[in-house]
Protein backbone atom coordinates (compact mmCIF):
# COMPACT_ATOMS: atom_id res chain seq x y z
CA UNK A 1 0.00 0.00 0.00
CA UNK A 2 2.91 2.18 0.19
CA UNK A 3 3.22 3.25 -3.40
CA UNK A 4 -0.44 5.00 -3.15
CA UNK A 5 0.87 8.31 -1.84
CA UNK A 6 2.77 8.80 -5.04
CA UNK A 7 -0.22 8.50 -7.42
CA UNK A 8 -2.37 11.23 -5.65
CA UNK A 9 -0.06 14.24 -6.95
CA UNK A 10 0.29 12.33 -9.92
CA UNK A 11 -3.79 12.65 -10.74
CA UNK A 12 -4.02 15.85 -9.71
CA UNK A 13 -1.17 16.68 -11.95
CA UNK A 14 -3.49 15.23 -14.66
CA UNK A 15 -6.96 16.87 -13.72
CA UNK A 16 -5.11 19.77 -14.19
CA UNK A 17 -3.68 19.20 -17.63
CA UNK A 18 -7.31 17.72 -18.34
CA UNK A 19 -9.10 21.19 -17.20
CA UNK A 20 -5.95 23.61 -18.74
CA UNK A 21 -6.83 21.28 -22.03
CA UNK A 22 -10.49 21.46 -21.95
CA UNK A 23 -10.45 25.69 -21.05
CA UNK A 24 -7.68 26.16 -23.98
CA UNK A 25 -10.13 23.95 -26.65
CA UNK A 26 -13.56 25.89 -25.15
CA UNK A 27 -11.27 29.30 -25.14
CA UNK A 28 -10.42 28.57 -28.78
CA UNK A 29 -13.59 28.30 -30.17
CA UNK A 30 -14.77 31.07 -28.82
CA UNK A 31 -12.03 33.11 -30.66
CA UNK A 32 -12.73 31.27 -33.94
CA UNK A 33 -16.87 32.27 -33.83
CA UNK A 34 -15.89 35.86 -32.35
CA UNK A 35 -13.29 36.08 -35.95
CA UNK A 36 -16.07 34.62 -38.25
CA UNK A 37 -18.88 36.54 -37.18
CA UNK A 38 -17.09 39.49 -38.21
CA UNK A 39 -17.09 38.14 -41.93
CA UNK A 40 -20.83 37.31 -44.33
CA UNK A 41 -19.03 34.07 -45.16
CA UNK A 42 -17.08 33.20 -41.69
CA UNK A 43 -18.43 29.88 -41.89
CA UNK A 44 -16.52 29.27 -45.41
CA UNK A 45 -13.11 30.27 -43.28
CA UNK A 46 -14.03 28.16 -40.73
CA UNK A 47 -14.35 25.14 -42.95
CA UNK A 48 -11.24 25.92 -44.28
CA UNK A 49 -8.99 26.00 -40.97
CA UNK A 50 -10.77 22.86 -40.06
CA UNK A 51 -7.75 20.78 -41.71
CA UNK A 52 -5.52 22.98 -39.64
CA UNK A 53 -7.01 22.49 -36.86
CA UNK A 54 -6.97 18.74 -37.00
CA UNK A 55 -3.57 18.50 -37.66
CA UNK A 56 -2.12 20.73 -35.05
CA UNK A 57 -0.22 18.48 -32.37
CA UNK A 58 -1.25 21.32 -29.50
CA UNK A 59 -5.19 20.86 -30.43
CA UNK A 60 -5.35 17.13 -30.95
CA UNK A 61 -6.78 15.98 -27.86
CA UNK A 62 -7.51 12.66 -28.53
CA UNK A 63 -10.58 11.12 -30.21
CA UNK A 64 -12.86 13.21 -28.05
CA UNK A 65 -11.76 16.44 -29.07
CA UNK A 66 -11.71 14.93 -32.67
CA UNK A 67 -15.49 14.34 -32.37
CA UNK A 68 -16.13 17.40 -30.15
CA UNK A 69 -15.13 20.06 -32.50
CA UNK A 70 -17.26 19.87 -35.51
CA UNK A 71 -20.03 19.34 -32.62
CA UNK A 72 -19.25 22.48 -31.33
CA UNK A 73 -19.09 24.16 -34.92
CA UNK A 74 -22.81 22.68 -35.21
CA UNK A 75 -23.94 24.10 -31.88
CA UNK A 76 -22.40 27.64 -32.51
CA UNK A 77 -23.55 28.16 -36.03
CA UNK A 78 -26.26 29.86 -35.53
CA UNK A 79 -24.45 32.78 -34.28
CA UNK A 80 -22.86 33.14 -37.97
CA UNK A 81 -26.42 34.22 -39.29
CA UNK A 82 -26.14 37.94 -37.28
CA UNK A 83 -23.66 39.74 -40.19
CA UNK A 84 -25.68 38.37 -42.94
CA UNK A 85 -28.93 39.53 -40.92
CA UNK A 86 -27.29 42.84 -40.39
CA UNK A 87 -26.39 43.56 -43.99
CA UNK A 88 -29.62 42.54 -45.86
CA UNK A 89 -30.53 45.21 -47.51
CA UNK A 90 -33.13 47.43 -45.35
CA UNK A 91 -34.61 49.78 -46.27
CA UNK A 92 -34.19 48.59 -50.14
CA UNK A 93 -35.64 52.35 -50.80
CA UNK A 94 -35.20 55.66 -48.09
CA UNK A 95 -34.03 58.82 -48.37
CA UNK A 96 -33.95 59.07 -44.21
CA UNK A 97 -30.83 59.88 -42.81
CA UNK A 98 -29.66 56.92 -41.02
CA UNK A 99 -27.40 57.05 -37.77
CA UNK A 100 -24.44 54.43 -37.92
CA UNK A 101 -23.75 55.07 -34.35
CA UNK A 102 -25.82 51.94 -33.24
CA UNK A 103 -24.86 49.79 -35.85
CA UNK A 104 -21.04 50.31 -35.05
CA UNK A 105 -22.06 49.59 -31.44
CA UNK A 106 -23.49 46.52 -32.67
CA UNK A 107 -20.51 45.87 -34.39
CA UNK A 108 -18.73 46.04 -31.31
CA UNK A 109 -21.04 43.90 -29.16
CA UNK A 110 -21.77 41.43 -31.64
CA UNK A 111 -18.05 39.47 -31.74
CA UNK A 112 -18.26 39.42 -27.66
CA UNK A 113 -21.56 37.54 -27.92
CA UNK A 114 -20.29 35.46 -30.45
CA UNK A 115 -17.22 34.35 -28.06
CA UNK A 116 -19.24 33.85 -25.67
CA UNK A 117 -21.34 31.58 -27.77
CA UNK A 118 -18.30 29.85 -29.02
CA UNK A 119 -16.68 29.13 -25.27
CA UNK A 120 -20.15 27.42 -24.30
CA UNK A 121 -20.60 25.80 -27.59
CA UNK A 122 -17.46 23.82 -27.74
CA UNK A 123 -17.31 23.58 -23.30
CA UNK A 124 -20.83 21.52 -24.30
CA UNK A 125 -19.61 19.71 -26.57
CA UNK A 126 -16.55 18.37 -25.26
CA UNK A 127 -18.50 17.34 -21.89
CA UNK A 128 -21.10 15.31 -24.89
CA UNK A 129 -18.24 14.10 -26.58
CA UNK A 130 -16.57 12.96 -22.73
CA UNK A 131 -19.91 11.89 -21.05
CA UNK A 132 -22.16 10.53 -23.89
CA UNK A 133 -20.18 8.74 -26.30
CA UNK A 134 -23.05 5.88 -27.13
CA UNK A 135 -25.85 8.62 -27.74
CA UNK A 136 -23.92 10.34 -30.09
CA UNK A 137 -22.55 7.78 -32.37
CA UNK A 138 -26.67 7.08 -32.19
CA UNK A 139 -27.51 10.13 -33.73
CA UNK A 140 -24.57 11.02 -36.09
CA UNK A 141 -26.14 9.44 -38.84
CA UNK A 142 -29.52 10.62 -38.13
CA UNK A 143 -27.82 14.63 -37.80
CA UNK A 144 -25.96 13.61 -40.71
CA UNK A 145 -28.71 12.71 -42.94
CA UNK A 146 -31.07 15.77 -42.03
CA UNK A 147 -28.16 18.10 -42.48
CA UNK A 148 -28.11 17.10 -46.29
CA UNK A 149 -31.42 16.87 -46.47
CA UNK A 150 -32.03 20.16 -45.21
CA UNK A 151 -29.10 22.24 -46.86
CA UNK A 152 -29.86 20.49 -50.50
CA UNK A 153 -33.22 21.43 -50.24
CA UNK A 154 -32.50 25.22 -48.95
CA UNK A 155 -29.89 25.40 -52.44
CA UNK A 156 -32.36 24.13 -54.63
CA UNK A 157 -34.96 26.17 -53.48
CA UNK A 158 -32.78 29.37 -53.08
CA UNK A 159 -31.84 28.66 -57.21
CA UNK A 160 -35.20 28.31 -58.00
CA UNK A 161 -36.11 31.62 -56.92
CA UNK A 162 -32.98 33.08 -58.25
CA UNK A 163 -34.03 31.67 -61.63
CA UNK A 164 -37.13 33.48 -61.18
CA UNK A 165 -36.79 36.64 -59.22
CA UNK A 166 -34.14 39.86 -58.99
CA UNK A 167 -31.80 40.34 -55.95
CA UNK A 168 -32.81 42.94 -53.34
CA UNK A 169 -30.46 45.37 -54.74
CA UNK A 170 -32.16 44.97 -58.44
CA UNK A 171 -35.48 44.57 -57.54
CA UNK A 172 -36.20 48.41 -58.25
CA UNK A 173 -34.51 48.39 -62.07
CA UNK A 174 -37.49 45.48 -62.92
CA UNK A 175 -39.90 47.78 -61.82
CA UNK A 176 -41.55 49.67 -64.65
CA UNK A 177 -40.56 52.79 -65.67
CA UNK A 178 -43.53 55.58 -66.02
CA UNK A 179 -41.67 58.38 -66.64
CA UNK A 180 -37.72 59.79 -67.08
CA UNK A 181 -37.53 63.63 -65.74
CA UNK A 182 -34.84 65.86 -66.79
CA UNK A 183 -34.35 68.21 -63.74
CA UNK A 184 -33.62 72.52 -64.25
CA UNK A 185 -30.03 72.62 -63.59
CA UNK A 186 -29.37 69.62 -66.13
CA UNK A 187 -30.76 70.02 -69.91
CA UNK A 188 -34.04 72.28 -69.00
CA UNK A 189 -37.26 71.01 -67.21
CA UNK A 190 -38.66 68.37 -69.74
CA UNK A 191 -40.00 64.92 -69.42
CA UNK A 192 -40.25 61.67 -71.14
CA UNK A 193 -41.81 58.86 -70.54
CA UNK A 194 -45.73 57.08 -71.45
CA UNK A 195 -47.18 58.36 -68.46
CA UNK A 196 -45.22 61.69 -68.15
CA UNK A 197 -46.34 64.95 -69.60
CA UNK A 198 -44.44 68.27 -70.21
CA UNK A 199 -43.93 70.31 -67.45
CA UNK A 200 -45.59 73.66 -66.51
CA UNK A 201 -44.12 76.38 -63.98
CA UNK A 202 -46.10 77.55 -61.23
CA UNK A 203 -45.05 79.89 -59.07
CA UNK A 204 -41.13 78.56 -59.41
CA UNK A 205 -42.20 75.14 -59.07
CA UNK A 206 -41.82 72.81 -62.14
CA UNK A 207 -44.79 70.09 -62.80
CA UNK A 208 -45.36 67.09 -64.35
CA UNK A 209 -48.23 65.49 -64.68
CA UNK A 210 -48.55 61.33 -64.12
CA UNK A 211 -50.91 58.78 -64.46
CA UNK A 212 -50.02 55.70 -62.56
CA UNK A 213 -52.69 52.63 -62.00
CA UNK A 214 -55.50 54.91 -63.39
CA UNK A 215 -54.36 57.50 -60.54
CA UNK A 216 -53.44 60.80 -61.98
CA UNK A 217 -50.91 62.74 -59.94
CA UNK A 218 -48.35 65.75 -60.21
CA UNK A 219 -44.89 65.08 -59.40
CA UNK A 220 -43.76 68.28 -58.36
CA UNK A 221 -39.89 69.83 -58.15
CA UNK A 222 -38.86 72.89 -56.60
CA UNK A 223 -34.79 73.26 -57.65
CA UNK A 224 -32.38 76.17 -56.43
CA UNK A 225 -28.52 75.96 -56.63
CA UNK A 226 -28.21 71.94 -57.66
CA UNK A 227 -30.73 70.61 -55.29
CA UNK A 228 -34.69 70.26 -56.28
CA UNK A 229 -37.01 68.82 -53.62
CA UNK A 230 -39.61 66.75 -54.96
CA UNK A 231 -42.96 65.51 -54.02
CA UNK A 232 -45.63 64.18 -55.39
CA UNK A 233 -49.22 66.03 -55.52
CA UNK A 234 -52.55 65.47 -56.93
CA UNK A 235 -53.82 65.57 -60.27
CA UNK A 236 -53.77 69.21 -60.08
CA UNK A 237 -50.98 69.57 -58.20
CA UNK A 238 -52.23 70.25 -54.82
CA UNK A 239 -51.16 68.28 -51.49
CA UNK A 240 -52.53 64.71 -50.76
CA UNK A 241 -51.65 64.98 -46.81
CA UNK A 242 -51.95 66.94 -44.26
CA UNK A 243 -47.91 68.39 -45.18
CA UNK A 244 -45.79 68.33 -47.79
CA UNK A 245 -42.76 66.20 -47.50
CA UNK A 246 -40.77 66.23 -50.65
CA UNK A 247 -37.48 64.46 -51.54
CA UNK A 248 -34.49 65.94 -51.88
CA UNK A 249 -32.75 64.64 -55.11
CA UNK A 250 -29.75 66.31 -57.58
CA UNK A 251 -30.88 68.90 -60.13
CA UNK A 252 -28.12 67.58 -63.02
CA UNK A 253 -29.26 64.34 -63.33
CA UNK A 254 -32.23 63.01 -65.28
CA UNK A 255 -34.59 61.12 -62.72
CA UNK A 256 -36.47 58.17 -63.21
CA UNK A 257 -40.19 57.57 -62.18
CA UNK A 258 -40.70 53.49 -61.42
CA UNK A 259 -43.99 52.62 -59.71
CA UNK A 260 -45.24 49.34 -57.87
CA UNK A 261 -48.93 49.14 -58.24
CA UNK A 262 -49.54 46.33 -56.02
CA UNK A 263 -47.74 48.58 -53.11
CA UNK A 264 -49.51 51.80 -55.02
CA UNK A 265 -46.04 53.82 -54.23
CA UNK A 266 -44.14 55.27 -57.03
CA UNK A 267 -40.38 54.64 -56.30
CA UNK A 268 -37.82 57.66 -57.26
CA UNK A 269 -34.33 56.72 -58.95
CA UNK A 270 -31.12 58.75 -59.60
CA UNK A 271 -28.48 57.56 -61.09
CA UNK A 272 -29.62 53.57 -60.64
CA UNK A 273 -29.57 54.47 -56.60
CA UNK A 274 -33.05 54.68 -55.53
CA UNK A 275 -33.89 57.22 -53.25
CA UNK A 276 -37.21 56.75 -51.88
CA UNK A 277 -40.78 56.36 -52.67
CA UNK A 278 -44.18 57.96 -52.42
CA UNK A 279 -47.60 56.69 -51.98
CA UNK A 280 -49.86 57.33 -54.33
CA UNK A 281 -53.18 57.51 -52.13
CA UNK A 282 -51.52 60.06 -49.82
CA UNK A 283 -48.64 61.17 -51.43
CA UNK A 284 -46.80 60.75 -48.29
CA UNK A 285 -42.78 59.97 -48.38
CA UNK A 286 -42.14 56.21 -47.59
CA UNK A 287 -39.62 53.53 -47.63
CA UNK A 288 -39.34 50.38 -49.49
CA UNK A 289 -38.59 47.72 -46.54
CA UNK A 290 -37.10 44.38 -47.29
CA UNK A 291 -39.72 42.06 -45.91
CA UNK A 292 -42.66 44.18 -47.70
CA UNK A 293 -40.84 42.72 -51.28
CA UNK A 294 -39.77 39.43 -49.76
CA UNK A 295 -41.61 37.20 -52.25
CA UNK A 296 -40.82 39.07 -55.01
CA UNK A 297 -36.94 38.91 -54.62
CA UNK A 298 -33.90 36.49 -54.35
CA UNK A 299 -31.12 35.57 -52.47
CA UNK A 300 -27.69 36.42 -53.72
CA UNK A 301 -25.75 34.10 -55.84
CA UNK A 302 -22.64 34.44 -53.39
CA UNK A 303 -25.16 32.99 -50.53
CA UNK A 304 -26.21 29.63 -53.17
CA UNK A 305 -22.49 29.24 -53.80
CA UNK A 306 -21.38 29.51 -50.02
CA UNK A 307 -24.26 26.60 -49.45
CA UNK A 308 -22.91 24.69 -52.42
CA UNK A 309 -19.34 24.68 -51.05
CA UNK A 310 -20.85 23.72 -47.67
CA UNK A 311 -22.66 20.60 -49.37
CA UNK A 312 -19.40 19.80 -51.35
CA UNK A 313 -17.65 19.78 -48.32
CA UNK A 314 -19.69 17.33 -46.37
CA UNK A 315 -19.90 15.23 -49.55
CA UNK A 316 -16.27 14.53 -49.14
CA UNK A 317 -16.81 13.56 -45.58
CA UNK A 318 -19.32 11.80 -46.19
CA UNK A 319 -17.24 9.89 -48.69
CA UNK A 320 -14.55 9.00 -46.10
CA UNK A 321 -17.40 7.71 -43.49
CA UNK A 322 -18.31 5.44 -46.57
CA UNK A 323 -14.99 4.12 -46.48
CA UNK A 324 -14.99 3.78 -43.06
CA UNK A 325 -18.13 2.05 -42.67
CA UNK A 326 -16.74 -0.49 -45.38
CA UNK A 327 -13.33 -1.11 -43.14
CA UNK A 328 -15.93 -2.29 -40.36
CA UNK A 329 -17.22 -5.11 -43.06
CA UNK A 330 -13.98 -6.05 -43.96
CA UNK A 331 -12.71 -6.22 -40.22
CA UNK A 332 -15.76 -8.40 -39.02
CA UNK A 333 -15.66 -11.08 -42.24
CA UNK A 334 -11.68 -11.11 -40.99
CA UNK A 335 -10.31 -14.25 -39.08
CA UNK A 336 -8.79 -13.81 -36.22
CA UNK A 337 -5.39 -15.25 -35.29
CA UNK A 338 -1.72 -15.01 -33.56
CA UNK A 339 1.26 -14.25 -34.21
CA UNK A 340 4.09 -16.49 -32.45
CA UNK A 341 7.46 -15.11 -31.88
CA UNK A 342 9.06 -15.70 -34.61
CA UNK A 343 6.49 -13.98 -36.89
CA UNK A 344 4.22 -16.24 -38.00
CA UNK A 345 0.59 -16.15 -38.08
CA UNK A 346 -1.81 -18.94 -37.20
CA UNK A 347 -5.40 -18.38 -37.89
CA UNK A 348 -7.81 -19.75 -35.27
CA UNK A 349 -9.99 -21.31 -38.08
CA UNK A 350 -7.39 -23.86 -38.00
CA UNK A 351 -5.89 -22.85 -41.44
CA UNK A 352 -2.08 -23.36 -42.11
CA UNK A 353 0.14 -21.48 -40.84
CA UNK A 354 1.95 -18.53 -42.89
CA UNK A 355 4.53 -15.57 -43.20
CA UNK A 356 3.02 -12.67 -44.02
CA UNK A 357 4.53 -10.19 -46.49
CA UNK A 358 6.33 -7.18 -45.17
CA UNK A 359 8.32 -6.13 -41.71
CA UNK A 360 7.77 -8.92 -39.27
CA UNK A 361 4.89 -8.16 -36.77
CA UNK A 362 4.62 -7.97 -32.76
CA UNK A 363 4.00 -11.11 -31.32
CA UNK A 364 0.48 -11.19 -30.09
CA UNK A 365 -2.79 -11.32 -31.34
CA UNK A 366 -4.36 -10.31 -35.21
CA UNK A 367 -6.98 -10.13 -37.79
CA UNK A 368 -6.56 -11.56 -41.10
CA UNK A 369 -8.04 -10.37 -44.29
CA UNK A 370 -8.30 -12.43 -46.97
CA UNK A 371 -7.45 -16.23 -46.47
CA UNK A 372 -4.32 -17.70 -46.79
CA UNK A 373 -4.84 -20.88 -48.72
CA UNK A 374 -3.00 -23.80 -48.42
CA UNK A 375 0.41 -22.79 -48.81
CA UNK A 376 2.85 -23.50 -46.02
CA UNK A 377 4.91 -20.47 -44.30
CA UNK A 378 7.78 -22.53 -45.49
CA UNK A 379 7.14 -21.77 -48.88
CA UNK A 380 7.87 -18.00 -47.91
CA UNK A 381 5.78 -15.21 -47.40
CA UNK A 382 2.42 -14.63 -48.49
CA UNK A 383 1.46 -11.62 -50.37
CA UNK A 384 -2.41 -12.91 -50.45
CA UNK A 385 -3.67 -11.28 -47.61
CA UNK A 386 -3.25 -8.74 -45.04
CA UNK A 387 -2.44 -9.08 -41.78
CA UNK A 388 -3.22 -6.43 -38.75
CA UNK A 389 -1.73 -6.47 -35.49
CA UNK A 390 -4.16 -6.66 -32.41
CA UNK A 391 -7.18 -7.27 -31.15
CA UNK A 392 -10.42 -7.06 -34.21
CA UNK A 393 -12.17 -5.38 -31.33
CA UNK A 394 -9.54 -2.84 -31.33
CA UNK A 395 -9.88 -2.32 -34.94
CA UNK A 396 -13.63 -1.99 -35.20
CA UNK A 397 -14.07 0.45 -32.50
CA UNK A 398 -11.09 2.99 -34.46
CA UNK A 399 -12.87 2.53 -37.95
CA UNK A 400 -16.62 3.53 -36.14
CA UNK A 401 -15.03 6.42 -34.26
CA UNK A 402 -13.86 7.58 -37.35
CA UNK A 403 -16.70 7.03 -39.60
CA UNK A 404 -18.91 8.82 -36.45
CA UNK A 405 -16.89 11.77 -36.76
CA UNK A 406 -17.21 12.35 -40.43
CA UNK A 407 -21.14 12.03 -39.78
CA UNK A 408 -20.52 15.31 -37.59
CA UNK A 409 -18.03 16.67 -39.74
CA UNK A 410 -20.52 16.59 -42.37
CA UNK A 411 -23.46 17.91 -40.45
CA UNK A 412 -21.02 20.78 -39.58
CA UNK A 413 -19.59 21.76 -42.72
CA UNK A 414 -23.54 22.04 -44.29
CA UNK A 415 -24.20 24.35 -41.28
CA UNK A 416 -20.97 26.28 -41.75
CA UNK A 417 -21.78 27.08 -45.43
CA UNK A 418 -25.28 27.67 -44.76
CA UNK A 419 -25.50 30.82 -43.05
CA UNK A 420 -26.17 33.59 -45.49
CA UNK A 421 -28.55 31.24 -47.90
CA UNK A 422 -30.56 30.56 -44.14
CA UNK A 423 -30.72 33.94 -43.32
CA UNK A 424 -31.98 35.14 -46.29
CA UNK A 425 -34.71 32.05 -45.79
CA UNK A 426 -35.48 33.30 -42.71
CA UNK A 427 -36.28 37.33 -44.29
CA UNK A 428 -38.86 35.38 -46.97
CA UNK A 429 -36.43 35.29 -49.64
CA UNK A 430 -36.32 31.71 -50.58
CA UNK A 431 -39.15 29.97 -49.74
Amino acid sequence: MAPAAPTAPAAAEGALRTAIGALGFAALGGVLFATASLVPFGGLGLLALAPLLARSSSLRGGERAARARPLAALVASPVLLGLPLFMAVDPVASNDFVCGTALVGLLFVFPVLAFLTGVVASAAALGAAVTMPRVLARCAPIVRNAALIAGALLLLAGAARLGRAPAPEDWVAGLPEVARLVLPGAQGPTAEGPAAEGPGRHGGVVAWPLDVAGEPRTLRARCREGLCRVSLGGDHGELLGAAEEPLEVSATSPLEVRAHEAMGVVVLVQGSRPLGAFHLEGGERTGVRLHQIAGEVAPSFLALLAMAIGLLAAGGRVRRGVGERAAVGRLLAGTAGFVDEAGVVHPDDDSPAFRPAGAPLPEGPALILGRPGADAFRSGPNRSVWVLPGRREEHLAAHRSRAERFDWEAAAAVALGAGPLAAAALQGLVL
